[in-house]
């Protein structure tokens, strides 16, 4: 629904509001960088379809897992808009951590306290939406069910490896990191 899509993504503009404030990794930084159209397109249509196979492991278990099948099931419909609202917010506002460096985030590379921070408030927002009436009502959505919790930890697992595994293949065959 567009409240919650308007919803979503002024909780996601929010998280990067601490982006000006990160550190760049120091190797990155030594060499003057460029950037080409066509690095930026290569960029797009291979990392793309990463956040769509999340989307669609959503997809699944929201038809086979939960049962929404039709659009005559009024709770299960906004169950799905709930599950959906959540892998979106927190995929959209986990990203920023992956894509920032050409290195394992956290691992190798960390971002800067400030950008921590305001991401993971706006993950922990996002996530208790669906819990406090006032706001689930206003975005007409319901308590996710209690097993999607576990699903939705599951999923944003397989989204940071899929993206690391994705963006290591990407470095190796085009010798560099946007």
């Amino acid at each position: 629904m567009s409240i919650q899509l308007l919803t979503q993504n002024l909780l996601y503009d929010i998280s990067q509001i601490a982006i000006p404030w990160d550190r760049m990794d120091s190797e990155y930084l030594a060499i003057p960088q460029r950037w080409d159209i066509k690095d930026l397109v290569r960029f797009i249509v291979i990392l793309g379809p990463t956040s769509s196979a999340i989307d669609m492991c959503t997809f699944c278990l929201n038809w086979f897992y939960f049962g929404i099948r039709t659009t005559d099931n009024v709770i299960g419909v906004k169950r799905f808009h709930t599950h959906w609202f959540l892998q979106g917010l927190l995929t959209q506002t986990l990203i920023v951590h992956l894509l920032r460096t050409s290195k394992v985030p956290v691992f190798q590379s960390r971002a800067a306290p400030a950008l921590v921070l305001t991401t993971v408030t706006i993950m922990l927002v996002g996530f208790a939406i669906p819990f406090i009436p006032p706001f689930r009502n206003a975005l007409q959505l319901v308590r996710p069910a209690n097993s999607f919790i576990g699903f939705l930890a599951a999923e944003l697992m397989m989204y940071c490896v899929e993206v690391q595994v994705v963006k290591m293949i990407y470095i190796r065959c085009f010798g560099k990191w946007l």
